[in-house]
């Protein structure tokens, strides 16, 4: 992958979209640290622009729980 490639900026619609979260769901993760029931991704502001990068949604993707079945989900949300 391209250095450039990784250093792509998303705003909060454009993260949210590459995430296949909402917007709403999104910008409250900078409020309460957490999306998805984990913990958010990371962003930066610049003045009171919202930038997103990259390489730090593709590092919170890779970092979600992965399950087989829906029955493997069910019994660690149970469990945790």
């Amino acid at each position: 992958m391209s250095e450039h490639s990784e250093n792509k900026t998303f705003d909060s619609k454009q993260a949210a979209k590459y995430l296949c979260v909402s917007e709403i769901s999104i910008r409250n993760s900078r409020i309460t640290g957490l999306l998805g029931g984990i913990k958010a991704p990371s962003f930066r502001k610049i003045g009171r622009k919202v930038i997103y990068l990259k390489s730090d949604l593709d590092s919170w993707l890779e970092n979600l729980p992965v399950f087989e079945n829906t029955t493997q989900m069910k019994f660690e949300q149970h469990n945790s």
